[in-house]
């Protein structure tokens, strides 16, 4: 069976400065990246990334994910709930009203053994149906027990689609970067979302991991930013089980500005 080429545009953004260009991959492999990916992390990887991917154990992925309901009275604070995944597909967000707004998000992790099963890559992934009314620096983090992280694999992506747009733009997080806080049991990266006018938003948490001993977990935490926050603000916390999803643990005087959401988790 002769296999189909995809031209993906990618439009990347890094430090302010864009660029674009385009990968082939057939359908066979896209198909095995959507095991795991989202279509718009697929259309930003590089073709390193893709080769990378696509040797991991993908058809044997295990995944946590949660569909969120929240309800935001003068777009203040949302009080979220759990919905079923057919309530989240069905129901429409009401965005930006001045006095009951709804709005929906997803928060999902995956965890992937390479084919050796030498090491695991986590990937931790939020959508939101509408942007936020806040958008400040959110905090987006793993806490490890029983696992050594391969230094250097720390990434974020925060992808977005401008209304209008008909392709995905990526401010990506490096592992040695300002917004990044590396713990000795995690580490998380604060995003300061777009202030754009978006119709699309995920953000993104990765990182490739090695068990040291035969029982390890992992947690994933996103939380958001419910009021302005300085990035020096938004890092006021360390990581530990002890905090927002197991993960987050805010200094008092920040706590409250964070939306204080539950979080997911996978033993290796």
């Amino acid at each position: 069976m002769k296999k189909v080429k995809f031209a993906f545009l990618l439009a990347v953004v890094s430090l302010g400065i864009s660029s674009v260009k385009a990968v082939n991959i057939s359908s066979e492999d896209y198909n095995r990246l959507r095991l795991v990916f989202s279509e718009a992390r697929i259309s930003t990887m590089t073709e390193e990334e893709i080769e990378k991917y696509l040797e991991l154990d993908l058809e044997n992925v295990e995944q946590s994910k949660v569909y969120y309901k929240g309800v935001s009275r003068n777009n203040e604070s949302y009080t979220w709930t759990e919905v079923t995944e057919d309530e989240y597909n069905n129901e429409e967000s009401e965005p930006y009203s001045l006095t009951v707004t709804t709005n929906y998000k997803t928060f999902k992790l995956s965890t992937i053994s390479s084919n050796d099963g030498d090491f695991h890559y986590l990937n931790l992934q939020t959508n939101w149906k509408v942007a936020p009314a806040v958008r400040s620096f959110d905090v987006i983090g793993f806490c490890f027990y029983n696992l050594a992280i391969y230094d250097g694999s720390q990434k974020g992506l925060q992808i977005y689609k401008k209304v209008g747009s008909s392709s995905y733009d990526t401010i990506t997080y490096s592992p040695n970067g300002r917004n990044i806080s590396k713990q000795d049991d995690g580490f998380g990266i604060s995003m300061n979302l777009v202030d754009d006018d978006i119709s699309s938003l995920e953000l993104h948490l990765e990182a490739s991991v090695l068990k040291s001993a035969s029982v390890s977990h992992v947690w994933g935490s996103y939380q958001h930013a419910i009021k302005n926050v300085t990035l020096a603000e938004s890092q006021q916390y360390t990581v530990s089980t002890a905090g927002y999803g197991h993960v987050i643990n805010f200094m008092p005087a920040q706590a409250n500005k964070y939306d204080g959401m539950r979080g997911v988790d996978a033993a290796l």
